[in-house]
């Protein structure tokens, strides 16, 4: 078997998310098409986490496992990707791994961000990734609630069922 880890950026306006589905487009699913067509014989991915319809990543990674060694070296492998990939979707990094390497546990921390504006209007281009308020903000109001996200938080709600994480309490830091 043969193992690499990807780093994937993508945007995921018109996906039902990163993971697999079967009657639904998902980042994933285009990912998995782009390198079978590299690759030849089984090959599999694994995500380290899954994103909701329409959710965008700047950093995602993904272990690939095949029973066949990519047929060139992996900078080439990663110009061929990109070549193949939906213009959505753009491979940053690939390189060999462990197989033992798993993306959503061996992660050493996992960030979400969100932004918004409040402009009188919004750019056309900044609408997919921006959420704008029109209306002036009460920031100390914000500054307020923000700090009660500061602690530690169990965040089990937000596992599987059977999940084989060792703990669901978090620490956030201040903002």
């Amino acid at each position: 078997m043969h193992y690499y880890k990807a780093i994937i950026r993508y945007d995921g306006t018109g996906y039902a998310g990163f993971q697999y589905q079967k009657d639904a487009p998902t980042v994933q699913n285009e990912f998995n098409q782009a390198i079978k067509t590299i690759i030849e014989g089984k090959v599999t991915t694994m995500g380290a986490s899954r994103t909701d319809t329409g959710v965008h990543a700047m950093e995602q990674v993904v272990k690939i496992t095949s029973l066949l060694p990519v047929p060139f070296e992996e900078s080439s492998l990663l110009v061929n990707l990109n070549k193949i990939l939906p213009s959505q979707i753009r491979c940053l990094d690939i390189i060999p791994c462990n197989g033992d390497f798993k993306p959503a546990s061996d992660s050493q921390s996992k960030e979400y961000r969100y932004y918004f504006t409040n402009k009188k209007s919004a750019l056309i281009e900044e609408r997919r990734f921006i959420a704008n308020f029109s209306h002036p903000l009460n920031l100390n109001l914000m500054n307020n609630c923000t700090q009660q996200l500061i602690g530690t938080h169990n965040f089990g709600h937000f596992c599987s069922s059977g999940s084989n994480v060792k703990s669901t309490n978090q620490s956030t830091h201040n903002f």
